[in-house]
């Protein structure tokens, strides 16, 4: 019934099921694909919400638009829509992007030292002992 009332206002929010340790999102169709729901997340065993734990209002999902059809994949929120307070996830989110920066930098640095340098280095010592005929 209160699916109906929602599709039959147009434009409307879906509710996002996510887990709460970590951040993982379940599915961002909680209202109109009861099948893609789970009491826990199936990454890391943590139990899953759907509500702001502050406020109770509904995690925003997929943003369903009145005669529109396909799309999804928005991000998991990390503050409540309705009373700005962060989620549980948050911090875990923020590591997380956190680490994937360093570990991004580190394979830059091995990659320039393993690979690029070593070319460079072939390449100037090949240029002076073709400039300077040292053979």
């Amino acid at each position: 019934m209160i699916l109906q009332e929602k599709q039959s206002q147009g434009d409307y929010y879906d509710t996002m099921q996510v887990c709460i340790k970590n951040g993982h999102k379940i599915t961002e169709f909680f209202d109109t694909s009861p099948e893609g729901r789970q009491n826990n997340c199936d990454e890391c065993g943590s139990k899953t919400a759907t509500k702001c734990s502050a406020c109770n209002a509904n995690i925003r999902g997929y943003h369903h638009l009145e005669h529109v059809a396909g799309g999804s994949g928005i991000p998991v929120p990390k503050f409540c829509h309705s009373c700005g307070k962060s989620y549980p996830w948050r911090k875990k989110l923020k590591q997380r992007k956190t680490r994937r920066v360093e570990v991004d930098f580190k394979n830059t640095q091995w990659f320039f030292t393993r690979v690029v340098l070593p070319i460079l280095v072939a390449l100037i010592v090949g240029y002076l002992l073709y400039r300077f005929n040292w053979k």
